[in-house]
C-alpha cells in the first residue's frame, strides 16, 4: 500500500496527516464488486431503456385537425365565430376565414402559440373580459394543450370538407 502525506493547517498549527490509498487496480475491483451485474445484463438494460425512450418520443404524434381540433372548434367556438354572428371579426368555419387579416392582428400564428390569439384567449382567467369562451363552460386544459400543440406544429388546417367546421349544436335561445 502507498502512503500519502498531506499538510493541513488548523488552529493549533500545522500537523502532518497521512492516509492510505489503494493502488488503481484495486479501485476497478471495488467498482466491479459494487455492480455485480454481468456486462450482458447491463447492455440489455441499457437497450431496454433506449427503446422505451424512443417509444415514448414516438408517442407524441402530430395533432390531427379533423379528429382533434375540428370537434373543439365546432363545440366551443363556431357558435359565436361564424359567418352570421362574426363576433370579434372572427370566423372559424374554414381555414381561409380563420387566417384572414384582421384589424386586431392574426388569430393563429403557425408554429407560435404564444403569439396566437386563439390560444391566448383560451388561457386567460375566466373573469377576464377577453377570455374565451365568453359564455358557457371553459375549455378543459387538455383540449387547450392540444390546440397549443397543433399551433406549434404549424396549425395544419385542411381545405375543403375536412377543414369546414360546422356547428355541433345550435343554441335554441338565439
Amino acid at each position: 500500500m502507498m502512503q500519502v502525506r498531506t499538510r493541513r493547517s488548523n488552529r493549533e498549527g500545522d500537523k502532518m496527516h497521512s492516509f492510505s490509498r489503494k493502488p488503481r487496480g484495486d479501485a476497478f475491483a471495488q467498482i466491479k464488486d459494487a455492480f455485480p451485474m454481468k456486462i450482458q445484463y447491463q447492455i440489455a438494460l441499457a437497450t431496454c431503456l433506449a427503446i422505451t425512450s424512443a417509444l415514448h418520443a414516438a408517442g407524441d404524434s402530430p395533432v390531427d385537425f379533423v379528429k382533434q381540433i375540428k370537434p373543439i372548434l365546432a363545440a366551443r367556438c363556431v357558435e359565436c365565430h361564424n359567418s352570421e354572428t362574426l363576433l370579434g371579426e372572427l370566423n372559424l368555419q374554414t381555414r381561409a376565414l380563420a387566417f384572414e387579416k384582421r384589424k386586431a392582428g392574426p388569430v393563429i400564428v403557425p408554429k407560435n402559440a404564444e403569439k396566437s390569439m386563439l390560444y391566448l384567449v383560451l388561457t386567460l382567467p375566466a373573469r377576464d373580459t377577453k377570455a374565451m369562451p365568453a359564455t358557457g363552460h371553459r375549455i378543459p386544459k387538455d383540449e387547450i394543450s392540444t390546440i397549443r400543440q397543433w399551433i406549434d406544429e404549424g396549425a395544419n388546417w385542411p381545405e375543403g370538407e375536412d377543414g369546414a367546421v360546422t356547428l355541433k349544436h345550435k343554441n335554441s335561445a338565439r
